[in-house]
């Protein structure tokens, strides 16, 4: 299965980001900013996004915890994507992590493999999806106005999630808090691709 074969339905009938959503983007990202020199991010890294999470909102803390079947699948181009059991226990969702630099690292060749990953890892830009209805309904617009949805939203959730609180839903809360120690799985593809692509 590609990542290709899950997008949701709808996605080839939306339209880019509205302009208007820039200024929130804007605000998002103003925190990062040391100065007016510094450039501000066009993307958020995972830790940035997982300081977005609101514990409070749908109980998320308590519901996330209660999640305890999280497997990572597979590397699919610059995806990873991670399964997690649903609270009925009666599937899984495809919760996926994009690395828009991953191209970047694995071509660098004065970054040891491991460099390269935690790179990725703690400073590097990433996008996220799950094909759970809550991110659809809660949080997808808001993970595009930051430029980190893999599948853009335009609709605002007005009635859902007025407050726009929170950025995730409680399944990549959950994978947000374990990627850090799948550093080695992600050194370990940097080097298989670099060995596919001729460059060791």
């Amino acid at each position: 299965m590609r990542y290709s074969d899950i997008t949701p339905d709808y996605y080839n009938l939306l339209l880019w980001v509205d302009a208007n959503l820039t200024n929130l983007h804007k605000h998002v990202h103003d925190e990062h900013c040391c100065n007016e020199n510094e450039q501000i991010l066009k993307e958020e890294n995972y830790k940035q996004l997982m300081g977005l999470i609101d514990p409070n909102f749908l109980q998320q803390r308590i519901r996330a915890e209660a999640l305890k079947d999280i497997k990572f699948d597979k590397f699919e181009d610059n995806i990873m994507i991670f399964k997690v059991l649903s609270s009925t226990g009666k599937g899984y969702y495809n919760c996926l992590i994009k690395f828009p630099q991953l191209n970047d690292v694995v071509n660098d060749l004065e970054l040891s493999p491991q460099e390269a990953a935690r790179l990725l890892l703690w400073s590097g830009d990433c996008k996220l999806w799950c094909n759970c209805p809550s991110l659809t309904y809660y949080y997808s617009w808001i993970l595009t106005v930051l430029d980190s949805c893999i599948f853009p939203e335009d609709r605002p959730p007005n009635k859902n999630n007025p407050h726009h609180l929170g950025a995730v839903c409680k399944h990549l809360n959950r994978v947000l808090h374990v990627l850090g120690f799948y550093g080695g799985d992600l050194a370990k593809y940097i080097k298989e691709l670099r060995r596919q692509r001729g460059l060791i």
